[in-house]
């Protein structure tokens, strides 16, 4: 690769002899900011074998880890992170990257800081270096990353979850609809689904995206939202009891 990576993550096993990695082999050029691989990388045997990356040369790696177990030939270029990065004439950037020492088997890497699987899967280990999560600003708004509780699962990228999933643990309830409910017709670009009416407010077009992600009787939620202020409804027009008005409107929505 010797452009751009953002915000990707990889999974599964990559087998090389050499310039392997978990997300990309050879990364010369460009930048790779806010990735993660899982992915196991082994039989490389040559040079460049890495849990993110194999080699990285006039590149920028920031805002990543890995947790894939690296097997390489131990007397060539092979890390937990990074197989080789350069240093001359061009060098190679790593900033607050991680990988996991437990879980890779590797205790070096040509670039980023080895940690503990406790440590790995403790949110303060990243905030403390600037990386974005979900319920915190001191480092910005974006939110790329999410970290339900500490010591259970690693961080993910917060678009893996589920639209309105805003309370941990995973799955859309009452719990995520009251935080939808607490920014109604509000400014808040997090809960902001529906970028298409131009207007950058909570409003039943995000209600719609959340509740066509509802876990449960997904159906009728769906159903519902799809009604909204239309007249002779069939499911929607509850209210009032029992035969509805002929219009699904916010008396509906109350009930």
């Amino acid at each position: 690769n010797n452009s751009y990576i953002y915000q990707s993550h990889s999974a599964g096993t990559v087998y090389g002899n050499k310039m392997a990695g978990g997300l990309a082999g050879l990364m010369y050029h460009g930048e790779v900011v806010d990735c993660y691989s899982t992915a196991n990388v082994t039989l490389g045997d040559e040079f460049g074998i890495g849990g993110l990356i194999g080699v990285i040369d006039d590149a920028v790696v920031r805002n990543c880890y890995s947790t894939g177990f690296v097997d390489g030939a131990q007397y060539h270029s092979v890390g937990g992170l990074i197989g080789s990065k350069s240093s001359y004439p061009y060098p190679s950037i790593v900033e607050n990257s991680f990988w996991d020492v437990n879980s890779s088997g590797m205790d070096a890497s040509s670039g980023g800081s080895g940690k503990t699987t406790e440590q790995m899967q403790t949110m303060s280990t990243f905030t403390n270096v600037g990386w974005d999560f979900v319920d915190e600003d001191d480092n910005g708004f974006e939110d790329f990353w999410r970290l339900c509780i500490d010591g259970q699962g690693y961080p993910k990228l917060s678009w893996e979850f589920t639209k309105g999933d805003f309370v941990c643990p995973d799955g859309v309830d009452l719990y995520d609809l009251m935080v939808l409910a607490n920014q109604w017709l509000l400014e808040k670009l997090n809960y902001n689904f529906w970028r298409e009416d131009k207007v950058d407010i909570v409003n039943f077009f995000d209600w719609s995206v959340f509740a066509n992600n509802w876990q449960g009787d997904m159906s009728r939620l769906s159903d519902f939202t799809d009604e909204w202020l239309k007249e002779s409804a069939y499911c929607a027009d509850i209210a009032p009891v029992p035969d509805g008005d002929g219009l699904v409107n916010m008396l509906d929505f109350a009930i």
